[in-house]
């Protein structure tokens, strides 16, 4: 196998640009490998639909090397094959393996408890999640906040108690609830060992997503 390749049933993420030149981001997974540049992967599909890609369509596949970090290659869609009622797409990778330089992590949409607590207070703040990579997070808060305030967030990953120092990076108002901010926060000063627990979290939630709406596409 090729440095550095994907392995096999290993969660993917497939980038396609749009007619408007914007990227789109598919969640997939590798059902087989076929040679060293020649894949079977999962049809992305995006809110129980299945989504279109071309034959001959030029694909970028993301995904992580353990301990190592985020790897990237282009491909190209080779044909559709169906198994029963799944169907797959063979893709050919065209390009070399190499590092992602921007450091991307995969997202996944979870809600569970987290706390917060500010600097210069005791009050803890009882708030739920909306995402989480192993960069970051965004939270609801009813608490004022600023860009670039300090927060500090507890919360537990199956069964991992995590302690975080987290920076405020963005604030959006909420479009339900009035004086509500939806704040995404990045992970300041992660041990290699609690992003490798994020990481794991996230992909075993994805591997659930995809399984979830593979099931709810077959019905």
């Amino acid at each position: 196998m090729v440095l550095n390749s994907p392995k096999l049933f290993q969660n993917i993420k497939i980038l396609k640009e749009n007619i408007n030149g914007e990227m789109e981001e598919y969640a997939s997974k590798v059902e087989s490998i076929e040679k060293d540049n020649l894949f079977l992967v999962h049809t992305p599909i995006r809110k129980s639909e299945v989504v279109m890609l071309l034959n001959d369509s030029v694909i970028t596949v993301t995904y992580m090397v353990e301990k190592k970090g985020m790897y990237k290659f282009d491909a190209k869609v080779i044909e559709k094959v169906r198994e029963g009622k799944i169907t797959f797409l063979r893709i050919k990778r065209i390009s070399d393996i190499v590092e992602n330089q921007r450091r991307q992590f995969f997202r996944i949409e979870t809600n569970f408890s987290v706390d917060l607590k500010r600097i210069g207070s005791d009050e803890i703040e009882h708030v739920a999640s909306m995402d989480i990579s192993a960069g970051g997070m965004k939270v609801y808060t009813d608490k004022k906040v600023e860009i670039g305030d300090i927060i500090y967030a507890y919360f537990t990953l199956d069964d991992s108690t995590m302690f975080v120092e987290t920076k405020v990076l963005k604030k959006f108002r909420s479009e339900h609830i009035r004086n509500r901010w939806e704040i995404s926060l990045e992970f300041l000063n992660l041990s290699e060992n609690e992003r490798e627990r994020i990481i794991r979290f996230v992909f075993e939630k994805e591997r659930e997503k995809i399984k979830r709406e593979y099931l709810q596409n077959d019905k």
